[in-house]
């Protein structure tokens, strides 16, 4: 139903456990979607069975203030802390503004970012070597310049030509904060599903997924640090609400309705070491990947 895609899913498992753990995977981290549009530019609630009282930090996060914010220059993954199979992110930047992303791994993609009116337009996508266009996504927004659309556009295989696929739509409260991001099959012609979002002193601290006939399907629940999300803000990781929270989760539990989730880890946790401005420098997650983040 949801469609994800990441830089970093390389697992030496038995099909079976690889579905069930990527399944998992892919729901509690939402690794960044890169996905794109065409070349010729015509195309362009509540949950009984979970408690937030009892499994959510209610003291007060206060995010860091007064700090200059820090450049990332580089995100380097490494599986079980080994070199092997390693694979980084290099971004780079004009101003204060990030303009490009190079992954250096097997497939050595490179994402060009642009921007209009201060507002982000686009990310493409292409491989390093052919410079063959991979993926797209183009960004609208509302009048309060907020995001309001994510058109993705991509291709299945070798050879076929980039083209629109999913369009994501973001709906906000009075507040202005994100409450539902719906997802749009074009092949289909529906809405495939949608998630629904509680806030709490500025993280989501709940994300509900339902089904097109609003069927809940799957329920997490988020703690939180109180120190710097180096997602936030970030284009590449714009596409999934979870990363526009001001700190870092550190524990999630999770409710299956829909009977398709491997209880890898209830609660599952996550490691972080932080810089002296409140930035994290190291993360680890369930699956023993080691994160290592660089600044300027």
């Amino acid at each position: 139903m949801f469609e994800i895609k990441g830089i970093f899913e390389n697992w030496t498992l038995t099909i079976s456990t690889l579905i069930m753990l990527k399944n998992i995977f892919l729901l509690l981290t939402f690794s960044m979607i890169f996905i794109s549009c065409r070349d010729d530019d015509e195309n362009i609630g509540s949950v009984a069975s979970i408690n937030p009282e009892e499994i959510i930090d209610t003291t007060d996060i206060v995010t860091p203030i007064g700090f200059t914010p820090l450049r990332l220059t580089k995100l380097t993954q490494r599986i079980n802390g080994s070199i092997y199979g390693q694979s980084s992110q290099k971004f780079a930047y004009d101003d204060d503004r990030i303009i490009a992303v190079d992954a250096e791994d097997e497939n050595k993609v490179r994402y060009e970012i642009t921007y209009e009116d201060q507002e982000l337009k686009e990310i493409k996508a292409f491989n390093i070597e052919t410079k063959e266009l991979i993926s797209r996504d183009s960004f609208s927004h509302n009048e309060e310049g907020m995001i309001s659309k994510i058109f993705l556009f991509e291709k299945h295989y070798s050879g076929e030509r980039v083209s629109l696929k999913n369009i994501k739509y973001f709906y906000y409260d009075d507040s202005l904060q994100l409450s539902r991001m719906s997802f749009y099959n074009i092949f289909s012609g529906k809405i495939d599903g949608y998630n629904q979002y509680t806030w709490e002193n500025g993280n989501v601290i709940q994300i509900d997924h339902y089904s097109h006939w609003d069927q809940l399907l799957h329920s997490f629940a988020y703690s939180y640090d109180d120190k710097i999300n180096y997602k936030k803000d970030i284009p590449i990781f714009l596409g999934d609400p979870l990363n526009w929270s001001a700190n870092n989760y550190i524990q999630t539990y999770w409710s299956d309705f829909l009977g398709d989730l491997l209880r890898w880890c209830w609660p599952c946790d996550f490691e972080y070491i932080y810089n002296d401005q409140g930035y994290p420098t190291f993360t680890k997650d369930i699956f023993d990947r080691h994160i290592l983040l660089e600044y300027e």
